[in-house]
């Protein structure tokens, strides 16, 4: 054996802990690897100690020998309140190193997360589960979607700029306050659907007002092109004329209504005014005396007054409970202008 294989032997036996033997060929006198005289004491000229022989050193124990030592790391060797944290430890890399090491990776990491993020993890919601309800899912985050405990806690407003003489329906507003609790849906979902109900009942209210004073001129407009100067008075005389017959044919009263409501400034009708007209014109004004004792309930007045309540009552009244139903709306708006023109005849 070479001296360099010999050194190279020596290196790795002392990283291994091993021990070599005496050489049984040449350099059989020389001390085996590893062997060194005492510190302080040399062998005679020309002798060698014998092979293997090393004086103690200390208490330390023979070669090939370590003390014994606990191999389990540390973050098995701990007792952990969650077995899940020592996983995730695991999982994400934090075991390598000194527990000290781990906790530092641990703080840099999460400062670089919220950086990036805006906000803390702890800050972020859970989506919902594929199987869960979404009214499941706002009430058990009910706080943080700030749903209040009891339907009255939601405090609705409507908009600004709503018409004064749209009617708003409370019951109706009470009603959906409940169902909104029951689905658990936070204020700004409940407000914004009552801001989404407004704007279209108050497109419907502009677009039936509109409609109303279209006709209203088309009509005015239709009986000035036929009677010019004397059109008011003469529509005046049809709407006589036709009360007076109503009254002492005694007519059905949801007919007479309805053919009251055609002779309004906003819903009549030009041929039908023009026909009562001369009907009165042939009369002659001692005929047109509207009989008292007539007993025509759709020409009374404290009918007509007390059906006009029952279709304008807030909240209750025919109007409100019409909301979202435009024919029903416009129906009811040519019921009230017949009624208006009784109320106005003998009020």
């Amino acid at each position: 054996m070479t001296i360099l294989q010999m050194m190279t032997a020596k290196t790795l036996a002392e990283n291994l802990g091993i021990c070599f033997a005496a050489d049984d060929g040449a350099g059989a006198g020389a001390p085996p690897a590893g062997d060194e005289p005492p510190k302080g004491e040399e062998p005679p000229k020309g002798e060698t100690p014998p092979a293997g022989d090393e004086p103690p050193k200390g208490n330390e124990p023979p070669k090939g020998e370590e003390p014994p030592k606990d191999d389990k790391p540390w973050y098995e060797a701990r007792e952990w309140t969650d077995p899940a944290l020592q996983e995730q430890l695991i999982k994400a890399g934090y075991h390598k190193g000194t527990p000290e090491e781990a906790l530092e990776n641990v703080l840099k990491n999460e400062a670089s997360l919220t950086r990036r993020l805006g906000k803390p993890a702890d800050q972020f919601m859970d989506k919902p589960a594929d199987d869960q309800a979404l009214k499941d899912y706002f009430k058990a985050n009910a706080d943080t979607f700030k749903v209040p405990e009891r339907a009255d806690g939601y405090e609705i407003t409507m908009p600004d700029d709503m018409p004064e003489n749209l009617p708003i329906d409370e019951n109706f507003l009470g009603a959906f306050k409940n169902f909104a609790h029951e689905k658990s849906y936070p204020p700004e979902v409940v407000q914004g659907a009552v801001n989404f109900y407004a704007e279209a009942m108050k497109a419907q209210f502009v677009e039936a007002e509109t409609t109303i004073a279209n006709l209203e001129e088309k009509l005015n407009t239709d009986l000035q092109s036929e009677w010019g100067a004397d059109w008011k008075s003469n529509k005046e005389l049809a709407t006589r004329t036709f009360q007076t017959l109503a009254a002492k044919m005694k007519l059905d009263p949801d007919q007479t209504k309805l053919i009251a409501s055609k002779l309004n400034d906003d819903m009549g009708d030009a041929a039908l005014l023009k026909f009562f007209n001369g009907i009165g014109k042939l009369t002659g004004e001692d005929g047109l005396v509207v009989p008292r004792d007539s007993n025509a309930p759709a020409l009374d007045l404290a009918n007509a007054q007390q059906r006009k309540a029952a279709i304008m009552e807030a909240h209750t009244g025919e109007m409100a409970q019409a909301r979202g139903n435009t024919q029903k709306i416009k129906t009811l708006q040519e019921e009230l202008r017949g009624l208006n023109t009784i109320i106005a005849q003998h009020g």
